[in-house]
């Protein structure tokens, strides 16, 4: 549409397009925020249909998938009421069956200036500096979407200034709405957690319900990633507080269920806030609102069992958060195709281009755990949000070790040798003087090193840590549990060696803490960890051995063996872990 055409007429109504005011008879009628945006649309292709999914991307933007047909429903009947159309014989909005509807009268474009009208009466709207509820007052606007508009406000009672979340009166006369609404707040509100938006309560203003929650300084995902890649360890710090804050609401059986980057906040404190838990499902939920056969969640970050309408678990949001930190880690979203149908496709039956050839700078730990986060089988991805910080903090932690580099040497200052009456004779003099002395001053360098260096670490006392199992579906949990039992068992045989119970280190599975201060607590001097990843027939198993104090690796190895050999090849690797122990306890 031109952009100089912005008054449009339709026989006595009248829309302008720079206030978004519409008028009949030159008497404004006031028109919520869904009607007049179907009005817009509608105008702006007369006599064309308009289908009902360009209506909910223009409704809802970030595509978020839940039942709101109900909104479009409304939308078309409060436009109708207020145009005084018939859905049986229309004048204006014409229902075209089964894909959307159609504007029937004739438009008039002009550029001309619309008069001032008065105000027809409406619904009730908060202004600013209007006290609401006898405690907000209301400072400003903050933004809306299809479901409300949130504001900033002061608590006046309190002090502090707070956000107030509206629904949207569309969607306020619609029960299922509602209860979703208020689902938000309880679901929220029963989470205290230091990475979860906190909510003070819910109430309502002229019939309108609204959420008075903890005012954000920040931005949000979104806004931060705007199509570029995020460095590494910001990638690890959202990932490790946004597992955090999901094993809590996991914990009390909440599943968020609508993990997105809009919905993940990051104030300027570096502090990760979930938000909206609009979508949350009590788990197992009793009373479902939306109907059988319905996907809900934002099509682009749905997991596969959201994608199917199937029933969904704690596990729905580790596959969202993994295609958040693709997101984060490529700068382009892992199913991002041009249509909702498209998206729900490469989510089912595809997977998105491997990290590494995106960004070859994303660490291979890295996205190893966010490959596990996205595995289409939720059997195969982490079992827990727990399970998935603690491997993110077990790669922080291995990320951060370093071996001390030698310290540089400095060669002391030459003098120039003066000016010698016989130059070839002196210069081969001096070139033998300085050799001599290079060899005294790296001989002795070399002793005084020697004679400061550390000596081998000494081990009198250790504990082995469950290996991690990195192939949760086909391999079972016995295997990793009896290679530690074999560890367990060689390193006991050695005689002069402190080895802490079996019983006593499985308290520290999904402690969430680093080896270091799992070793404190358990004095030991020495642990040893390793994962196991099975590859088809394959098994692949990593052993290490770490020095508590130092938090340093003494010694690692790999093993890779067919499957079948898994007896004989759990007893080397616990004889060549128990031989690296005794090596050094023997000292």
């Amino acid at each position: 549409m031109d952009s100089t055409q912005q008054i449009l007429r339709f026989e006595v109504f009248e829309l302008d397009l720079r206030s978004s005011e519409l008028t009949k008879n030159g008497v404004k009628i006031r028109l919520h925020d869904q009607p007049l945006k179907l009005l817009e649309l509608l105008l702006e292709r007369p006599g064309e249909v308009v289908n009902r999914d360009e209506i909910k991307a223009h409704f809802w933007p970030n595509d978020t998938i839940v039942d709101f047909e109900y909104g479009i429903n409304g939308a078309v009947a409060k436009l109708r009421a207020a145009l005084s159309d018939s859905a049986r014989e229309p004048r204006f909005i014409e229902t075209v069956a089964k894909r959307g509807y159609r504007f029937v009268a004739p438009v008039e474009r002009s550029s001309g200036p619309a008069a001032a009208a008065p105000v027809a009466p409406a619904g009730p709207e908060p202004a600013s500096r209007e006290l609401l509820a006898s405690r907000y007052r209301i400072v400003e606007r903050l933004g809306s979407g299809g479901a409300g508009a949130v504001y900033k406000a002061e608590d006046v009672r309190l002090g502090r200034n707070v956000a107030l979340k509206f629904l949207s009166e569309e969607l306020a006369e619609h029960p299922e709405a509602l209860e979703r609404f208020r689902r938000e707040a309880r679901a929220a509100s029963a989470l205290n957690h230091p990475n979860i938006c906190t909510i003070y309560e819910i109430d309502e203003s002229a019939g309108q319900p609204f959420i008075a929650m903890e005012l954000l300084a920040g931005q949000t995902l979104r806004d931060r990633i705007a199509g570029r890649p995020l460095d590494s360890e910001e990638i690890l710090d959202v990932a490790i507080q946004s597992t955090d804050a999901l094993e809590a609401a996991h914990r009390q059986g909440i599943a968020h269920r609508d993990i997105k980057p809009a919905n993940i906040f990051v104030t300027t404190g570096g502090q990760v806030k979930i938000l909206d838990f609009g979508l949350a499902k009590l788990l197992p939920e009793t009373r479902p609102l939306t109907r059988p056969g319905m996907p809900v969640g934002t099509t682009a970050y749905m997991s596969p069992e959201q994608a199917r309408a199937e029933d969904v678990d704690a596990r729905t949001d580790l596959f969202s958060l993994g295609a958040v930190l693709y997101e984060m880690a490529t700068g382009r979203q892992a199913f991002g195709e041009a249509t909702p149908a498209l998206v729900s496709d490469a989510i089912l039956n595809q997977s998105p281009p491997s990290i590494s050839t995106v960004n070859p700078e994303v660490p291979a730990g890295l996205e190893r755990i966010i490959t596990r986060l996205l595995e289409k089988n939720r059997e195969q991805r982490y079992g827990s949000a727990a399970d998935a910080r603690a491997d993110l903090k077990r790669f922080r932690r291995e990320r951060s070790i370093r071996i001390p580099a030698a310290p540089p040497v400095t060669p002391a200052p030459v003098t120039p040798a003066p000016v010698m009456p016989h130059p070839r004779r002196r210069l081969w003099l001096y070139g033998l003087a300085l050799v001599t002395i290079g060899i005294c001053v790296g001989a002795a360098l070399a002793w005084n090193l020697a004679r400061r260096a550390p000596g081998p670490v000494a081990i009198h006392s250790v504990a082995v840590l469950p290996f991690d199992n990195l192939s949760a579906a086909t391999l079972p949990d016995s295997v990793t549990a009896g290679m530690m039992d074999a560890t367990i068992t060689a390193m006991m045989r050695l005689g002069n060696l402190t080895v802490v119970s079996r019983t006593s280190v499985l308290n520290y599975k999904a402690a969430g803490k680093t080896l270091p201060e799992i070793g404190r607590e358990l004095h030991v001097q020495a642990m040893v960890e390793g994962s196991l990843l099975r590859t088809g027939d394959r098994l692949r198993v990593v052993a290490r051995l770490v020095d508590v104090p130092g938090d340093k690796y003494l010694w690692a190895q790999t093993y890779e063996r067919d499957y079948r050999d898994m007896p004989a090849m759990e007893d080397a690797i616990a004889a060549d872990i128990a031989r690296q122990v005794g090596s050094r306890s023997a000292r």
